[in-house]
């Protein structure tokens, strides 16, 4: 059972990288970013704000889950 759980979870991060691979080669339009205070502006591709945004979000989230993980061990703990 352990083996076919392994091989779900390779199957779906080789489809994950697989599709974000075919977003980058498909969106090579250039973005302009501007911050309202700043008077600068930055482009770059499209493909890096989408995939910088979501890598962004994964460790924000990342991060409040290893944080309510502690919670939860320190209360296991504690008891």
């Amino acid at each position: 059972m352990n083996f076919i759980g392994r091989f779900f979870w390779l199957i779906l991060t080789i489809t994950a990288i697989s599709v974000a691979m075919l977003f980058a080669i498909s969106n090579t339009q250039q973005v302009t970013l501007q911050l309202w205070p700043f008077t600068g502006q930055l482009a770059i591709p499209a493909w890096v704000l989408v995939i910088g945004a979501m890598a962004t979000g994964a460790l924000f989230g990342g991060g409040i889950v290893w944080l309510s993980l502690i919670a939860a061990r320190t209360h296991n703990w504690a008891l």
